[in-house]
């Protein structure tokens, strides 16, 4: 077959798939991925990619999540640039992270290029949330590496987003944040006022 025929028989498959076989699209979204990387559509194989991705997280299955949200950049990387490309980019960087840090630790390069390209992104066009969740997987990583200027710096940006998302669920989770930069940095008192304010917030969150 003409690779224009192919493309075009892979795309018909997904499109299938995702309206005749819902099931079977929601259990292994990879499979439609593949059909859309071959139909050369890779925005909608970015977005299948990350489900699977989701999908091996839920189930634990960090190497496997790892390979699809990779497989997930690969297939942005062909696309054209956008507004909505960078979205799912970002989406991806932030699904990405925490299978790294299960597999390489928090430290390792590969998270920085990952939690530095989300949080770049998420600059552009992110929401608050997915803002607070780039910005906390960098500053989580600087802690790491005793970069403690930085870490300090994005974990005040957490708390200005923590303040501003409602309801304010991510905002113990910023208090504890920069409580860990004050403590690892040899600061004890602000550290406890920070760890004060994480439980004191939580207690106030109705979840």
């Amino acid at each position: 077959l003409l690779r224009s025929r192919r493309a075009d028989l892979h795309g018909r498959v997904a499109e299938l798939l995702e309206t005749r076989f819902g099931e079977h699209s929601g259990s292994e979204p990879e499979v439609i991925a593949f059909h859309y990387a071959q139909a050369r559509r890779p925005e909608l194989a970015a977005a299948a990619y990350l489900r699977a991705g989701e999908l091996a997280k839920q189930r634990t299955a960090n190497v496997e999540a790892i390979g699809h949200l990779r497989a997930a950049l690969d297939q942005l990387s062909a696309a054209p640039e956008s507004a909505a490309r960078n979205r799912t980019e970002l989406r991806v960087r932030v699904a990405l992270g925490a299978p790294l840090i299960a597999t390489l630790g928090y430290a390792h390069e590969d998270v920085r290029q990952d939690f530095e390209r989300a949080v770049a992104l998420s600059d552009q066009v992110g929401d608050a949330s997915e803002s607070f969740e780039a910005i906390y997987g960098h500053s989580t990583y600087c802690l790491n590496r005793t970069e403690m200027d930085r870490a300090r710096q994005l974990s005040e940006r957490l708390l200005e987003l923590g303040r501003r998302i409602h309801p304010p669920s991510r905002l113990p989770w910023a208090h504890q944040q920069m409580g860990c930069v004050y403590y690892f940095g040899g600061q004890p008192a602000p550290a406890r006022e920070q760890f004060d304010c994480a439980v004191a917030s939580f207690d106030a969150d109705p979840h």
